[in-house]
């Protein structure tokens, strides 16, 4: 059902350019749910949708966090939605090789990890409360946290797998019975013997 062709179509004709419209509104409630919106469909759908993700990265999440213009609410939603992101390995590998791979797209991967470390590092204040800048501060620290979390561990995964398959072949090639050159040789002497017979 969510692969079919009409789904799909549906989803980028009206879904997607709905959030296009509310995902930098001012009102929070908006805002968070055209977040979580976004964050399911890359989740589930990002083989069907990478030019629309790639777009909603580009003009929702990053503008927020790289505008000056943006609420200290706003960064601090679409930092915990990044968050829930990152936390998925093989999502931050598809970022990577979808994006910043792609000579003619933007390095996605490259920009967040430079945004958050940003908003991390940055001496001007970037919200509206200190302590609403605290906050935020330490969450885009423990999304970058995280990124590096997920790299270790779809790294590993990937070792342990390799390691899996080697394993499986190994067993299969022990299983297979030994060729005994006596065989051959019991062969070759039988066809000695019947044309020694046969003379």
């Amino acid at each position: 059902f969510r692969s079919g062709e009409k789904f799909i179509w549906a989803i980028r004709q009206y879904l997607c350019l709905s959030l296009l419209k509310n995902g930098v509104s001012p009102i929070a409630a908006i805002l968070q749910l055209s977040l979580d919106i976004f964050v399911t469909l890359i989740r589930f759908f990002k083989a069907h949708l990478k030019s629309e993700i790639g777009v909603f990265f580009s003009n929702i999440l990053l503008r927020i966090l790289e505008s000056s213009n943006s609420s200290g609410q706003q960064k601090l939603l679409t930092v915990q939605s990044l968050r829930v992101l990152v936390r998925e390995p093989q999502l931050i590998v598809d970022l990577f090789l979808n994006y910043d791979c792609d000579l003619e797209g933007k390095g996605i991967f490259t920009a967040t990890c430079d945004d958050l470390s940003r908003l991390t590092l940055s001496s001007v204040s970037l919200t509206e409360s200190s302590e609403q800048e605290a906050t935020l501060k330490t969450l885009a620290l423990e999304t970058l946290v995280n990124i590096s979390d997920s790299m270790v561990q779809w790294e590993r995964e990937g070792r342990e797998l390799t390691r899996e398959l080697s394993n499986r072949v190994s067993e299969a090639a022990d299983a297979q019975p030994p060729h005994s050159p006596r065989d051959g040789n019991h062969s070759s002497a039988a066809s000695e013997v019947g044309v020694n017979g046969a003379e």
